[in-house]
This record gives structure tokens, C-alpha cells and sequence, in this order.
């Protein structure tokens, strides 16, 4: 089984598929925490969709520039 920074590294390098194991990793606990912050399971839906879209397309920084991840 691939780590997280695995699967990171594996988008990095153009390989899009191998985000869909972050999403189910972290869906489920971002999905809780905005239905607390926002009070309304559509509006926490939405969030979730915007935060892994912002996500996969920011990925390209993670790591290389706060030095999570180990460039080996």
C-alpha cells in the first residue's frame, strides 16, 4: 500500500489517478469538519469539492516548497 506522499508525488509527476486514494483518505474528515463549521450539509459538500479541487491543482507546490516531503 502507498503512503499519502506516495500518491502525492505520483500526481506530481503527471500521474492524475493516483490522487482519487488522497481524496478517500481525507473526504470523510474535512467532509465532518465543514458540516460543524458551516451548519449545512450542502454547503459542506460544496466546500469539500472546492478544497480538493484546490488541492490537486496546488499539488504541484506541496512539499517542494515546505519541505514535507523528503526529495530522495
Amino acid at each position: 500500500m502507498d503512503s499519502i506522499e506516495e500518491h502525492i508525488r505520483g500526481v506530481q509527476a503527471g500521474e492524475a489517478d493516483r490522487f482519487e486514494p488522497i481524496v478517500e483518505a481525507y473526504q470523510r474528515q474535512i467532509y465532518i469538519y465543514a458540516c460543524r463549521m458551516l451548519g449545512c450539509k450542502q454547503d459542506a459538500q460544496d466546500a469539500v469539492q472546492d478544497i480538493f479541487i484546490k488541492a490537486f491543482t496546488k499539488i504541484g507546490s506541496f512539499g517542494s516548497a515546505s519541505g514535507l516531503l523528503y526529495q530522495g
